[in-house]
């Protein structure tokens, strides 16, 4: 995960001040619930995940091999210095986002080869009744709902093939600096919150079903929040 701070137009430079409340007990943001302050910071919030796509999608332009425009010719290094002058403190995001790029690929082709070794091996052990263990994460993303949208929710998650990027914004201890959190989670399949019960079965139920019916053991584990359709 990365984090990237950013300033509410007040002054942060309260060293002193900090050191004073350091071993303090009163913790002012647990007076608002996490959707209460999601709601207040809303704009800085929104703000902030928009930088970091527009950094996430200038790295992915550089990363295609088949693009041909201009920027391609610039330097992660020099991209860094960009960003970091158009956005305070984000140059950081350049490195992190291309090295997990990197990593994805990385994923994408290993998962590639392991699922031809597993399909050779499947047909191999059953045709001598052997029981095959295999463990997958799979998650799908909910679509905020009616109320939530109406009530200035905000979407706070990123999917992509096979990782989650979720957006956390947190608050000082002083109360007076905002701190953007990026944390990346990398799974074997994402679903993105368009995707419809009949596909989402097919590709993630129905390999289970069909196992199970063969003769062989299948368990399904559903892991959510309350009501987001397990």
């Amino acid at each position: 995960k990365n984090q990237v701070n950013f300033e509410l137009g007040e002054d942060i430079h309260r060293e002193n001040q900090d050191k004073l409340w350091s071993n303090a007990n009163i913790d002012g943001r647990t007076h608002v619930s996490n959707r209460e302050f999601s709601l207040i910071h809303a704009k800085e919030s929104i703000q902030a995940i928009k930088q970091y796509h527009i950094v996430r999608e200038l790295i992915d332009i550089i990363n295609n091999p088949k693009n041909k425009h201009k920027i391609c010719y610039i330097t992660i290094y020099n991209l860094q210095l960009i960003i970091d002058y158009a956005y305070s403190n984000h140059g950081q995001l350049v490195y992190i986002l291309y090295e997990r790029n990197k990593l994805l690929d990385s994923l994408s082709n290993q998962q590639s080869n392991n699922l031809t070794y597993q399909l050779t091996n499947n047909l191999t052990n059953l045709s001598s009744n052997k029981q095959i263990s295999n463990f997958s994460i799979y998650v799908r993303k909910r679509p905020l709902t009616s109320l939530e949208l109406m009530n200035g929710c905000y979407d706070i998650c990123y999917t992509n093939k096979q990782s989650i990027t979720l957006h956390n914004c947190q608050l000082a201890r002083n109360g007076r600096q905002l701190h953007m959190i990026h944390k990346h989670y990398f799974v074997d399949k994402v679903f993105n919150e368009y995707i419809d019960n009949y596909t989402f079965c097919i590709n993630a139920i129905e390999p289970l079903i069909s196992w199970a019916i063969s003769g062989n053991e299948s368990t399904l584990l559903c892991f959510g929040q309350t009501g987001t359709g397990k």
